[in-house]
């Protein structure tokens, strides 16, 4: 199955229940900024020259007269690396996704009888800032992604704010013409509930019947320790996050900056009652 064609079953998946879907695109070019792009790119380059040496090398091999038994084996071998290599390679998107992509979604939206949509714009340069100013606006009621740093910035959640899911999992039917079936996952209790109202009256059941173990981002106001903790576990921004640092760990450090802060609060709170009623606070301690 192509790419553009299973990201189309995706978005179809939730028109078919009434929801409107925007699919908002990267644009042609890349800020010189965008590092996670600068090294895709410079990987799939070097994959390619990998490539070329390992055809030359299996070049030579095929053309070895009377070749022994060990010379098949070893071409045998060099031609399984190279299928495993050229799979790799694949995995990019094809310069002509988004064209294809929006040809589906136009094609779909004027056969629509409930006029539920499915549109695709291009963004400028990157679809995060275009996906981000949506929400902020108050055009949109969630935003999935599937892209890894995507939880730290999208906010706390619910109605007022930025609704995060993720997309995991999907599998699609034996003729490849609609989806089997679909994960959408969220660590934010507020985003579960408000989803869930959302889509109950169009789906009719529990749309997250799980919760997380270690939900490091539910209810979390500050970027900066979004942001933080986003990098810790790994996002595109430091891809594998740091050693040893996963989301169980990343909740211990949470629940101690939030007991500290919480002392702090009860201190002051404590002085401020003690002003109040006239008692001298300059040795409190």
């Amino acid at each position: 199955m192509s790419s553009f064609n299973a990201v189309f079953l995706i978005a179809k998946c939730f028109a078919e229940r009434g929801v409107d879907v925007i699919l908002d695109a990267d644009g042609t070019r890349r800020h010189h900024s965008k590092r996670a792009h600068q090294d895709r790119v410079a990987s799939k380059d070097r994959l390619r020259i990998e490539l070329l040496g390992l055809r030359a090398s299996l070049g030579q091999l095929i053309h070895q007269p009377n070749p022994t038994d060990e010379i098949i084996a070893e071409k045998d071998e060099l031609t399984k690396t190279i299928k495993t290599k050229e799979k790799q390679y694949q995995r990019s998107l094809p310069s002509d996704f988004v064209v294809n992509l929006e040809k589906l979604a136009q094609s779909w939206t004027s056969k629509s009888k409930n006029g539920v949509s499915i549109s695709l714009e291009r963004s400028l340069w990157q679809a995060d800032p275009t996906i981000a100013k949506r929400a902020i606006d108050g055009d949109i009621d969630a935003i999935l992604s599937g892209d890894s740093d995507f939880a730290m910035y999208v906010g706390t959640g619910g109605k007022d704010g930025m609704a995060d899911i993720m997309i995991r999992n999907p599998s699609f039917t034996s003729k490849r013409d609609s989806i089997k079936t679909l994960e959408i996952w969220t660590g934010q209790k507020r985003v579960a509930e408000y989803i869930n109202g959302v889509l109950d009256t169009k789906i009719g059941e529990d749309t997250f019947p799980e919760t997380p173990p270690h939900p490091i981002f539910d209810g979390l106001n500050s970027f900066r320790a979004r942001a933080l903790l986003a990098i810790g576990v790994g996002c595109d921004a430091l891809p594998g996050g740091i050693n040893q640092f996963g989301a169980r760990r990343a909740m211990e450090v949470r629940k101690k900056i939030e007991d500290a802060m919480m002392k702090v609060r009860k201190k002051v709170d404590w002085t401020i009652v003690m002003k109040q009623c006239g008692i001298s606070v300059t040795n409190y301690s």
